[in-house]
């Protein structure tokens, strides 16, 4: 119950029983909400770059997909694209051949690959095209 403050009220009167309760409430809050905030960054951490990595999976196969049309086009080493390399500047390109005992249909098969490297993890696994330039459009993908 309140009562309403007169000159005749004694200090003894108004103060609480509660008197640092809401203090120590706020410090204990502050601590669970800390310990809580420091669980979850780890696991908000990871999951964007799980995102970044499936990006760039995504971007880099787009790439590779213009890089065999380009190569079946002309005779000429393809070429990471400018909005690319201004993506990932640090996106390496490799070509190589495939062997008619390595790949699955009959003739040599051209192995086209794109990787960076992970800060945080090593180097993450590069995304491959294999395609066959005397098949035409038969193109797949090679983990």
């Amino acid at each position: 119950m309140l009562r309403p403050i007169s000159k005749t009220t004694k200090p003894e009167e108004l103060r609480s029983p509660r008197r640092g309760i809401l203090s120590f409430e706020l410090i204990v809050a502050a601590i669970v909400l800390g310990m809580a905030i420091s669980l979850l960054l780890p696991g908000l951490r990871a999951a964007s770059r799980v995102r970044q990595q499936r990006q760039f999976e995504v971007l880099a196969r787009v790439e590779l997909n213009n890089l065999r049309r380009a190569a079946e086009a002309m005779a000429a080493s393809p070429q990471l694209s400018a909005w690319f390399v201004a993506r990932y500047p640090e996106a390496e390109l490799s070509i190589s051949a495939v062997s008619a005992a390595e790949s699955w249909p009959a003739g040599e098969g051209v192995r086209l690959s794109i990787s960076r490297p992970v800060i945080d993890e090593g180097r993450a696994a590069p995304v491959a095209l294999v395609f066959w330039p005397n098949a035409g459009s038969a193109a797949g993908a090679n983990p």
